[in-house]
């Protein structure tokens, strides 16, 4: 029904510059009070102009920015490590990533706005590194972040959460002039009024009120009745004991601690349902172990050595499910988790240089490089297997029945 949408609205855009609503040139597109970002909307008037109206028209920007994404995370590895074999090993297990290809097939516009933080993290490392066209980098990274707010909602708060640990991070580890300071602060200035633009004019708050923790079904209810059993304690007391803050937080922890759990990144791929692959998780079984040592490398020589440039895949990556776990609808969620696959990546491909590092024997290290590479292989087939075979014949209604028709 999304991609329907998408398609249809492209295609009115197209004719008229009008959206299936009858609004002029929108940022916002409102299928249902959701106010969806109009971004993929607009990006899909060539491909529909080019292509017609069609499924492939529809998913082909998604699946280009999906590929263009290999070569992004390529460059912010490399201008955060300096090391290109960490860099291509990162880009070749998100070649592959079951999780990415998935979304990418399917018209995701988280896939195009994570593109675009990928890319504005890397043009701001570059203009702190950097001394020549720190201007031009600066001027890059804050309008590449504020492209992605066009694009998804969950980006929206991931951005300026993330901003504030990466301005510090990226300053303590590069101990750089107060000329960047002040970049580093205009430019958060910027990300906040790019941020406030698409909030009050494009009704950035109507998918959020719709799913956030506060309209869980029953939650005010609930707390209601968790007060009144306390009977006659004294009301200072009761509201001590029962108040939002604990009660929706307990509700937040559980929220974010799924989207972090073993059974969605390695067992079962989550929801919603229509992006269900049958017996798959989103990562491979075969990344587990360097995703806990990249995890306790990253840690240990980011505070040991004062590489705080190291923490930024850690703050990353426990920051990313923060917008997934605000809501409460098709939970654990691919896509508003969806920006935790850099992290996730970047972490596993560190995990693996380090722990083949260790071992100075190259016979080990060969073998090491070679067994963990036929496992990937045979996790990479197996996926396949699941989605291009199983998923057509394992209650195929949810995803595959009646595309064309619709």
């Amino acid at each position: 029904g999304d991609e329907a949408s998408i398609g249809y609205t492209a295609y009115s855009l197209l004719n008229t510059l009008h959206d299936q609503n009858g609004k002029f040139l929108p940022i916002a597109i409102d299928q249902f009070g959701d106010f969806r970002p109009a971004g993929y909307h607009y990006l899909d008037i060539p491909f529909v102009a080019l292509l017609g109206l069609t499924e492939f028209a529809v998913r082909l920007p998604a699946a280009l920015f999906g590929s263009l994404a290999v070569v992004a995370i390529y460059l912010l590895v490399f201008e955060l490590f300096e090391n290109r074999k960490i860099a291509g090993l990162s880009s070749i297990l998100l070649a592959v990533l079951p999780w990415d290809v998935n979304i990418s097939r399917a018209s995701s516009e988280s896939v195009i706005a994570t593109f675009f933080v990928i890319l504005g993290v890397y043009f701001y490392l570059k203009f702190v590194k950097r001394k020549a066209f720190s201007s031009l980098y600066l001027g890059l990274s804050s309008v590449l972040f504020i492209v992605s707010f066009f694009f998804y909602h969950a980006h929206r708060f991931f951005v300026p959460a993330l901003f504030p640990f990466l301005f510090l991070i990226s300053f303590f580890a590069f101990r750089k002039k107060k000329k960047k300071i002040i970049g580093g602060i205009v430019l958060f200035g910027v990300v906040l009024l790019g941020l406030s633009f698409f909030v009050l004019f494009g009704q950035g708050t109507g998918r959020a009120s719709e799913v956030s923790l506060l309209s869980i079904p029953g939650g005010t209810t609930n707390l209601k009745q968790a007060m009144d059993e306390e009977g006659t304690l004294n009301p200072l007391i009761n509201r001590f004991y029962n108040n939002k803050l604990i009660y929706y937080g307990r509700f937040f922890v559980n929220f974010y601690s799924q989207h972090l759990s073993g059974d969605f990144l390695f067992v079962n791929n989550g929801n919603p349902i229509r992006y269900r692959i049958p017996f798959t998780g989103n990562l491979y079984f075969v990344m587990l172990p360097f995703l806990i040592l990249g995890f306790a490398f990253l840690l240990s020589q980011g505070l040991k050595e004062k590489k705080y440039h190291y923490l930024l895949p850690i703050v990353w990556l426990l920051i990313a499910p923060v917008p997934a776990g605000l809501t409460w609808e098709d939970l654990p969620n691919v896509i508003r988790a969806s920006i935790l696959i850099p992290a996730l990546l970047i972490v596993t491909a560190f995990g693996f240089y380090e722990a083949v590092s260790l071992f100075k024997n190259k016979k080990i290290k060969t073998l090491i490089i070679v067994v963990s590479g036929l496992l990937l292989a045979h996790n990479f087939l197996y996926f396949c297997h699941n989605y291009y075979w199983r998923s057509k014949i394992h209650e195929p209604w949810h995803r595959s029945g009646a595309e064309k028709e619709l």
